[in-house]
C-alpha cells in the first residue's frame, strides 16, 4: 500500500514532478549533449528530482530501496544514464546515510538531523555525497542543484538553509585542504 493522500506538503510537491517529467524516446537519442536537451532527453536535474523522490520515500516509509526506485522510475522515464545515476547515488546515500548525517550535524550543532524536514535532509545528503564522492560533479554544480531542488520541493526558506549548510561544508573542506597543503610543504 502506498502513502495516504494526506501526506505533508513536500510529498505533494514531489508527486507533482511526475506529471511534468519529460518522456524519453528512442528517436531523440543523440551524442551531442546540448542537442539532446533540446530534443527532450532528461538530464541530470530530472534524475536528481527522481533521486530525491526515492530517498524521500525511503526516509518516510518502510519500503525497500528497490520498491521505491521501481515506483519512482516507472513514472520518471529516464534514459539509461539517468537510471544508473539515480540507482548509484540512492544506494550510496542509503549506505552512507549515518556518515552523511554526522557530517550535516557538524554544521548544525544545535539542530539534530532527525528534526530537519525529510526533503531538506535528503537534499543535503545528496549534495554532500556528490561532493564527497568521485562522481565528477563540481562543488558549484552540486550546491546549485541542491538549491534548485530546495526551491522546488522545500519550504519557503529551505533554499537559503541548504545553501548555508553546503557553504559551511565547502569552507570547512577548503580549510582542511589548506592545512594539508601547508603541512606537506
Amino acid at each position: 500500500m502506498r502513502l495516504p493522500l494526506t501526506i505533508c506538503r513536500q510529498y505533494k510537491k514531489l508527486l507533482k514532478v511526475r506529471s511534468s517529467v519529460i518522456t524519453y524516446s528512442e528517436s531523440s537519442k543523440t551524442s551531442v549533449r546540448n542537442s539532446s536537451r533540446k530534443r527532450g532527453v532528461p538530464g541530470r536535474r530530472t534524475a536528481r528530482k527522481a533521486l530525491l523522490q526515492v530517498l524521500y520515500e525511503l526516509d518516510t516509509t518502510e519500503h525497500s530501496i528497490e520498491e521505491s526506485f521501481d515506483w519512482v522510475i516507472s513514472e520518471a522515464r529516464l534514459n539509461d544514464d539517468g537510471l544508473n545515476f539515480v540507482w548509484e547515488i540512492a544506494k550510496g546515500v542509503q549506505y552512507a546515510s549515518q556518515t552523511l548525517d554526522n557530517e550535516i550535524e557538524k554544521y548544525l550543532p544545535s539542530w539534530p538531523v532527525h528534526q530537519l524536514s525529510a526533503v531538506d535532509r535528503n537534499i543535503l545528503r545528496i549534495a554532500i555525497y556528490e561532493m564527497s564522492s568521485n562522481g565528477g560533479v563540481s562543488n558549484k554544480i552540486a550546491i546549485n542543484e541542491a538549491v534548485e531542488l530546495a526551491k522546488k520541493f522545500g519550504g519557503d526558506n529551505s533554499y537559503k538553509f541548504v545553501n548555508g549548510v553546503l557553504g559551511s561544508f565547502i569552507s570547512s573542506k577548503l580549510q582542511e585542504l589548506d592545512t594539508l597543503n601547508q603541512t606537506d610543504t
